[in-house]
C-alpha cells in the first residue's frame, strides 16, 4: 500500500510539473516591436533644376566672386526640432575663414526672409584644410532654430569669394541636436 501512494505520490508531482511548466512557458512568451527611426530634419540642396536629397552641387568660378547655392530643410516629426547649424568648409589645397570675404545666409520661413545676415564671424579653423561655421541662429526662445512639425525653410548661402582665393571648396551643412 505505501508504494502505492509513493507512486501516485511521484505521478502527482509530474503532473504537477508538467502543468506548471505549460504555465511558464505560457506566462513568459514575450513580444517584439521593430521600430526603425530616421532623422527627424530632411536636407535638401537645389541643383538648378529640383531639391536633391543629400545631393551635391558643383559650382565654378574664380577669386573675387560670390556663389550662391540654397537648401531646404524640412521637419518631418510630428514634434518641434530644436538645433544648430554647422556647415564645415574643405578644402584639399588648404582654407582658412580668410579666403572669403564673406558668407551670407538669407533663410525664408513661411514666406518671411531673415537675412541676408554674415555667418562669417562664427567661422573657426579647425585644421588645414578644414574650417567650421557653428550657427545656433538667434532666433527662437533657446536661440538656436526650432523646426515646428512640417516646417520647410528655404536658405540661400552666398559665399564671397577673396580675389586669391583657389581649389575646390565643399561646403557640408548639417544640423546638430540642441
Amino acid at each position: 500500500m505505501n508504494k502505492k501512494y509513493i507512486a501516485f505520490g511521484f505521478l502527482g508531482v509530474f503532473a504537477f510539473a508538467l502543468v506548471s511548466a505549460g504555465l511558464v512557458n505560457y506566462l513568459s512568451d514575450t513580444t517584439t516591436a521593430d521600430i526603425s527611426v530616421e532623422s527627424p530634419i530632411l536636407m535638401e540642396v537645389y541643383d538648378g533644376s529640383d531639391w536633391v536629397i543629400g545631393g551635391t552641387v558643383l559650382l565654378d568660378g574664380f577669386g573675387g566672386e560670390t556663389q550662391t547655392f540654397n537648401v531646404k530643410t524640412t521637419n518631418q516629426a510630428d514634434v518641434p526640432i530644436s538645433g544648430g547649424i554647422k556647415t564645415v568648409i574643405t578644402n584639399t589645397d588648404g582654407v582658412t575663414c580668410g579666403d572669403f570675404n564673406d558668407i551670407e545666409m538669407t533663410t525664408t520661413i513661411d514666406g518671411t526672409a531673415y537675412g541676408p545676415e554674415s555667418v562669417l564671424a562664427a567661422c573657426s579653423q579647425q585644421d588645414a584644410n578644414t574650417v567650421q561655421i557653428l550657427l545656433p541662429y538667434n532666433y527662437g526662445e533657446d536661440n538656436k532654430p526650432t523646426w515646428q512639425p512640417g516646417e520647410v525653410d528655404r536658405t540661400q548661402v552666398d559665399a564671397s569669394f577673396k580675389s586669391n582665393a583657389l581649389g575646390d571648396y565643399s561646403f557640408e551643412t548639417t544640423i546638430i541636436p540642441a
